[in-house]
This record gives C-alpha cells, sequence and structure tokens, in this order.
C-alpha cells in the first residue's frame, strides 16, 4: 500500500537531491517516478539490502538485483527535529525524520520524513506506509519518498492513552545506546536500556 502526496510538504529552496555519478542507484529513482520501491537484493543468497552496493553485503557475490518490494515500513526509530538545518527550513520546523524497517525485504532500513502532525505521538513499531512525492519540474523531474502511519496503527491501539507511557520494546530490538534521539519517548527507552545493561554486566560479575 502507498499514496501520493497532494502537495509538497518540503519547502521551496532546497537542494534537488543528486543520484551517484556511476548510476549505481538509477534504478531505485526511476521506481520512484513510477511510485514503485525498489531495492537491491542478492541473486546468489537473496539477501535484500540498502544503500545500493556493486556487492552483496551478506555474501560479497557481485550478481546483485533489483527487485520491487511493498512500500510499507515500521518505524524502528525517530527524531523531531526542531533546529533547521538549512536556511529554507527556517519556517519549517519541527519536522519528524524516522528510520524505517521492512519487515518483508530482511528489515533493512531506510530514513525519510514522517508526514502528518509534527507533534503527534509516535510508537516504535508502528505501521507505516510510503508516500510519493512527484516533483516534475525538477531538472531532471524527481519523486521523493515520504512515510505516514496507517489507518490500522492509528486506530489498533498500538499508541498509549493520553499521560500513558508506550510500552518499550524489548532490549534486543533497541539500537545501540547513543545521543542522537532527543525526544522523550526515545530517550527514556535508551535510559532504561542503559541501566538495564548494566544491572545484566554487574549481575555476572
Amino acid at each position: 500500500m502507498s499514496a501520493l502526496a497532494e502537495a509538497s510538504y518540503l519547502p521551496e529552496g532546497l537542494t534537488q537531491p543528486a543520484p551517484m555519478r556511476d548510476g549505481m542507484d538509477a534504478p531505485y529513482w526511476e521506481s520512484t517516478r513510477a511510485h514503485e520501491l525498489r531495492v537491491q537484493r542478492c541473486a546468489n543468497c537473496g539477501t535484500h539490502q540498502w544503500g545500493p552496493d556493486w556487492v552483496c553485503h551478506a555474501c560479497q557475490s557481485l550478481n546483485v538485483e533489483w527487485v520491487t518490494v511493498e512500500p510499507t515500513a515500521r518505524i524502528y526509530s525517530w527524531q523531531r527535529v526542531h533546529h533547521p538545518v538549512h536556511p529554507a527550513l527556517a519556517d519549517h520546523g519541527p519536522y519528524i525524520v524516522v528510520l524505517v524497517e521492512l519487515p518483508h525485504a530482511d528489515n533493512l532500513r531506510m530514513l525519510g520524513n514522517l508526514l502528518g502532525d509534527p507533534m503527534q505521538d509516535i510508537v516504535i513499531g508502528s505501521d507505516v506506509e510510503a508516500v510519493f512525492e512527484d516533483h516534475d519540474n525538477g531538472n531532471p523531474p524527481y519523486t521523493l519518498v515520504h512515510w505516514q502511519t496507517t489507518r490500522e496503527s492509528t486506530t489498533s491501539g498500538k499508541s498509549p492513552a493520553p499521560g500513558q507511557a508506550a510500552e518499550p520494546p524489548p532490549l534486543s530490538d533497541l539500537p545501540p545506546v547513543g545521543p542522537t534521539l532527543v525526544e522523550r519517548g526515545d530517550a527514556e527507552y535508551y535510559r532504561s536500556a542503559a541501566q538495564r545493561q548494566r544491572e545484566r554486566a554487574r549481575g555476572k560479575d
């Protein structure tokens, strides 16, 4: 499942994305123009991968092909950005950046913007779908891939009630503890995970 953007999410003035000079990612950009999501898959071991490379990241085979995958994913991590990193974004913040995971493509991960209310509650593991945003006036024309939560995610009860904390993901599913995620939900998860890791380490001494 996917959708088409009704209007441009990002403001004018941002630099147009530049494909790789060697053409490695050309099939990806071609697929987005057709409103499809294409990634690499090794024809030798069958492993999906992103970003694009000449060799398989799993078995180092050179027999890598491009395949179309379902444009759906789940939120693995996120960040709400308040500081404008480009002059064109001075009046656009905050906005939400998500790292999504494609469970049907070996859990490969992609970065993108999360559409909707910039102050919306975000729950790790929520289902999202791709939204294709066409820029027909680009040189050359191009299409961006954003993400939005699915209707099932917003109505299935995954989100916590007002004032109620979300259920933390299992420790094994957490990314490494680090300072890059600054919003309250992720920060609490990471602090809790770090504490549990320290307790486990002390228990083994």
